[in-house]
């Protein structure tokens, strides 16, 4: 029996993983473009919107090669120092799915072919639509206290796991091997946060909010409300989520002479963890659908398509 949940453990690790990393770049990047922001082919897409697509498909690109690395990275330490505790972190870097489909993927398909996220009526018989133009910069819902907090967290297990280095000697090579590796790993995952997360924020922040030609505030009230629930979301996902979680896991493996309790912490958080992510990502899904059909009944009769709806 252990055997066989070995072989799947592996089989998730090796092959499950590194799919999920990918999937996103293999759906988006075969996606063919529709000229004009949803239009006839590729051939007629005008020359802002290849540009676009160009810098959005070098982002997804470069992300996923971060996301790959990391996810290697992992694997061959966990091998070559046989830690438990980075297996778990190259078993869960498959959450890092969700910012490459949500923040990466989504955006690049939207400027590729807008009509696949719309409803209603054909683009030919849409009423004139109006975009927000205010700054959206300093309305994040996560502000410098945010920031501080997350950053006091992470230093905060950081220094728990450089205190076992100070606390007294090694028994083996090795065991200090394994110490430094769990440092080492710690840091790697407090710089990858500090280097997607606010990133990512800024992004979201910048996400196209197509208006209706009347501007309901209702409208503008429901993106406000979308934005910042998926801007915390990500926040305390992929932020607070990730820096705890392998904080309390490595903190353990490397105060404790034996795994088994990190490995237990790392397998059910980072279950929770993911269960939690693809729940996210499901209500944030159904929320701007949501936001599209309010659109669409604002573009109805009340405002028929034609020379009298334009401004």
């Amino acid at each position: 029996m252990t055997n066989a949940v070995d072989i799947v453990i592996r089989l998730i690790t090796l092959v499950l993983v590194p799919l999920m990393l990918l999937s996103p770049l293999a759906f988006a990047l075969p996606a063919r473009t529709a000229g004009g922001r949803g239009g006839g082919g590729s051939a007629n897409a005008d020359e802002p919107q290849r540009a676009e697509v160009r810098a959005r498909t070098i982002a997804l690109v470069i992300a996923t090669l971060l996301a790959l690395a990391l996810w290697l990275g992992a694997v061959l330490a966990s091998v070559n120092i046989g830690s438990q505790t980075l297996a778990i972190v190259a078993r869960f870097t498959w959450v890092l799915f969700f910012p490459l489909w949500f923040l990466f993927a989504v955006p690049l398909l939207r400027v590729k072919n807008a009509a696949w996220f719309r409803t209603g009526a054909p683009a030919s018989n849409e009423p004139v639509r109006a975009a927000r133009l205010d700054n959206r910069a300093r309305t994040s819902p996560v502000g410098r206290s945010h920031w501080l907090a997350l950053g006091l967290i992470g230093g905060a297990f950081l220094a728990a796991i450089l205190a076992r280095g100070l606390a007294g000697p090694f028994e083996s090579d090795s065991d200090r091997s394994r110490w430094l590796a769990f440092a080492g790993s710690y840091l790697l995952v407090i710089v990858m946060v500090a280097a997607v997360l606010p990133v990512s924020l800024r992004m979201l922040l910048s996400e196209p909010e197509p208006m209706d030609a009347g501007g309901s505030p209702e409208l503008a009230r429901m993106y406000d409300a979308h934005r910042t629930a998926k801007i915390r979301g990500l926040f305390y996902l992929l932020g607070v989520g990730m820096i705890v979680l392998f904080g309390v896991c490595m903190s353990l493996a490397a105060w404790l002479p034996f795994g088994e309790i990190a490995g237990w912490i790392g397998g059910l958080g980072g279950s929770a963890l993911g269960i939690a992510g693809a729940w996210f990502g499901v209500v944030m899904a159904i929320h701007r659908m949501r936001i599209t059909q309010f659109k669409a009944t604002l573009q109805g009769p009340q405002h028929p398509a034609g020379p009298s709806a334009g401004r």
